[in-house]
């Protein structure tokens, strides 16, 4: 039993120090803002190894305050982050549209109109009772 719990807290320190080093060289806010939330995570981590070494339930509550704090803290930054720059917003758009063309390319675009449906050709057509006599056979 101590030998995983060693190797967890092994585990997490590794996670500790690769998200510090996300949080601290990470080339945009979006990527400080995961290696937060993954602190966070790291931080509960070790609170549940603690918790499960000593035995004590009393660190139940103080995991639930960690998860709200890491929520609320996701959220609202989430919230208050600036939009895309124009430019970037553009490129994607253009991408996205290049995309699209590609696969408009790979795969055509049959126009079957009513009427040249084949089930819409006078040929196929019944009339009255003979549409009902024709869907009888068909069942």
């Amino acid at each position: 039993m101590i030998y995983v719990l060693i190797g967890c807290a092994v585990l997490l320190f590794c996670a500790a120090v690769l998200v510090l080093y996300r949080i601290v060289r990470g080339p945009t806010s979006l990527d400080r803002m995961v290696g937060v939330d993954m602190m966070t995570a790291v931080l509960i981590g070790g609170f549940t190894l603690l918790a499960a070494s000593s035995r004590r339930g009393d660190l139940l509550p103080v995991l639930v305050v960690l998860s709200l704090i890491g929520f609320i803290g996701s959220t609202t930054l989430a919230r208050f982050m600036p939009p895309i720059a124009p430019q970037l917003r553009q490129k994607l758009a253009r991408r996205a549209a290049e995309r699209a063309e590609e696969l408009h390319q790979s795969q055509p675009f049959t126009d079957l109109r009513p009427s040249q449906h084949p089930a819409a050709t006078s040929k196929n057509r019944t009339s009255g009772a003979d549409s009902e006599h024709a869907g009888k056979e068909q069942l």
